[in-house]
Parts: structure tokens; C-alpha cells; sequence
């Protein structure tokens, strides 16, 4: 009897242990590996976490994340290296058991390593919530060694701060309050919907070579903002829209993805009205997507103000085949 019964609980043990890994195994079925989902929370939270500048051959950390319910858990990243495009698909591991259905970030690191010097590109392959393919990128500057000529570093550095900005942004604008003794005119608060940072040289309220370009998109008459300036310090951005009578400045600490500061407007008699400003990187809408040349800093709007001591012409130029 008693043989019977170390038999039976021998056997009774077996059963549990192979119905385990079988368990475990039907568990381990269930899960798959996918590429991971970057849109899931829009505008809200960065996909690209990374330094706005990096120095050459130096590997630094890029913190990549997805979006998903209870189900998903992060996995690595793969990463490819092309030039100064580094090229980054995150993958996920899905499971097909019940899940909750809230949406949080998941996010791993990744290694990346740029060999030139120039402005890199960080190119995140994700999907959407549809699985369809999409891309987000982010700039990085890839600066020479602290050995090099420390002038030369700071002058090459420079204009690749001006590089990385180059492009369409979008501009989400709060409320203007007043910040000096008097309101500004009527109109000088509209913003354009979008600005696009150039390499090209902007052009002063004389005409003359003044820092670089910056231009409000579309160029319409809802806002007195076309053609303006903007400047690149160690750490700050600032733009420039003025007639030397009235105008508009926005600062902003430097980065490449995203920007939060201030847009003050003002006027020389008094007038000042301040509000938060936020910009974020865009594509440039086709509409109005050109590259155009600048022209004299003004305020290009019909305004009440005395005429302007000077005035500016556009001329456009075809050019056929022979």
C-alpha cells in the first residue's frame, strides 16, 4: 500500500511540473516581439531623449520610447549608423492576455556613436496606432574635441547651432499681458502659425547683413511678422521682428526639438505686453514650404504709424532652359 502510494505521488508530482512548463511554454507563445508605437501620446511627451550636443567619436545615451497599455514591456533598440544619421527602431514585447487599456511611455537607452563632425540626425522608425510606419528625428550637434583650437571649436560650433535650427517650427502662443505702462497697438500680438529658421543672413531695417534669417509662415495678413532676425548665443535663441519703432521678441534657451520661452511685444513710446511661447519642430506645411530670400527687417503691414524714412521692393526672376 504504502508503495502504491509513493507510486501515484510520484506520477501526481510529474503532472504539476510538466503542466507548468507546459504552462509556461503556452505563456511564452503568446508574446510577441513588435516595433514599438511613437505616436501614442502626440505632442504630449518626446520620443527622442538626447543632448543637444556631443562631441565626435564619443558614444552618448539616447533615450528612445514607445507607448502602450499593461501588455507591453520595453525590449532594446536596434541601431544603424549611416554618416551622421543614426537610424533607430525600438521594439517591444507584446503579450496577448488581458490587459489594461491606459497609455503609458515605455523607454530603453541606446548607444550612439557619431564619427564626423557636423549636425547629427537621431531617426526613430516607429509605428502608429493604425501600425503603420512613421519617423520622428531629432538633430544633435557633433562638435570637434575639446583638443582642437579652442577660437576655431567656438566659431564651428556656432554655426552649427544655427544648422540644427534650420527648418519649420510650429508656435503655440498664451495669453499677452500687459508688461510695461501701456498696452501695444491693436495687431501687434498676432503671431504667425509657424516660423522657418535660414542659414541665410537676415537683413536689418537698412538693408543691411544682420544675423541670420527667420520667417513667419503663411505670409498673409493675419500677422505684421514676414521677414525677421534671430540670434544664437552659448545656450539662447532669440528672434527679432522690428521697424525700431515697434516690434516683437521672442528667447528661448537653445535646443533642437523643442523650445519654451517668452514673446514680448513692445514699442519705443511706452508700450509692452509679454506671454509664454512654445515652439515645436514641424514639418513645413507644402503651401507655403519655400526658401525665400530676406528682405529689409520690417514690419510689413499697413500700420498707422509716420511712413518709414525707406522702402523695400521684391522683384522675381524665371529662368528657362537654352
Amino acid at each position: 500500500m504504502a508503495r502504491w502510494a509513493k507510486t501515484v505521488l510520484r506520477a501526481f508530482c510529474c503532472a504539476i511540473v510538466l503542466a507548468g512548463v507546459a504552462c509556461h511554454a503556452s505563456l511564452r507563445r503568446k508574446e510577441s516581439r513588435v516595433i514599438g508605437d511613437i505616436t501614442g501620446a502626440g505632442d504630449v511627451m518626446e520620443v527622442i531623449g538626447a543632448p543637444n550636443q556631443v562631441e565626435v567619436g564619443q558614444p552618448f545615451d539616447v533615450t528612445v520610447t514607445t507607448f502602450g497599455s499593461s501588455c507591453i514591456r520595453a525590449e532594446r533598440g536596434d541601431v544603424e549608423i549611416i554618416g551622421l544619421i543614426a537610424l533607430i527602431t525600438p521594439y517591444d514585447i507584446h503579450s496577448n492576455s488581458t490587459c489594461m487599456e491606459y497609455l503609458r511611455p515605455y523607454s530603453r537607452i541606446v548607444k550612439v556613436r557619431f564619427d564626423a563632425v557636423g549636425i547629427g540626425v537621431l531617426r526613430v522608425k516607429g509605428r502608429n496606432g493604425n501600425g503603420e510606419l512613421v519617423t520622428r528625428e531629432r538633430n544633435v550637434i557633433v562638435a570637434p574635441l575639446l583638443s582642437s583650437s579652442d577660437e576655431t571649436r567656438a566659431q564651428l560650433i556656432q554655426k552649427l547651432k544655427v544648422r540644427a535650427l534650420q527648418g519649420c517650427w510650429k508656435i503655440d502662443v498664451g495669453k499677452f499681458k500687459v508688461s510695461a505702462k501701456i498696452p501695444v497697438d491693436p495687431g501687434q500680438t498676432n503671431l504667425p502659425e509657424f516660423i522657418q529658421f535660414d542659414t541665410l543672413p537676415g537683413r536689418s531695417i537698412f538693408g543691411q547683413p544682420m544675423d541670420f534669417l527667420v520667417v513667419g509662415l503663411p505670409r498673409n495678413n493675419k500677422t505684421r511678422y514676414h521677414d525677421g532676425v534671430f540670434k544664437v548665443t552659448a545656450d539662447s535663441v532669440r528672434v527679432d521682428w522690428s521697424n525700431s519703432v515697434v516690434g516683437m521678441t521672442l528667447r528661448f534657451p537653445y535646443d533642437t526639438r523643442r523650445m519654451d520661452g517668452t514673446a514680448e511685444a513692445w514699442t519705443d513710446y511706452a508700450g509692452g505686453e509679454r506671454a509664454l511661447i512654445e515652439l515645436q519642430r514641424s514639418e513645413c506645411p507644402s503651401e507655403f514650404a519655400q526658401r525665400t530670400l530676406p528682405r529689409a527687417l520690417t514690419l510689413q503691414l499697413p500700420s498707422t504709424l509716420p511712413p518709414r524714412p525707406y522702402q523695400t521692393s521684391s522683384w522675381r526672376f524665371t529662368v528657362g532652359q537654352t
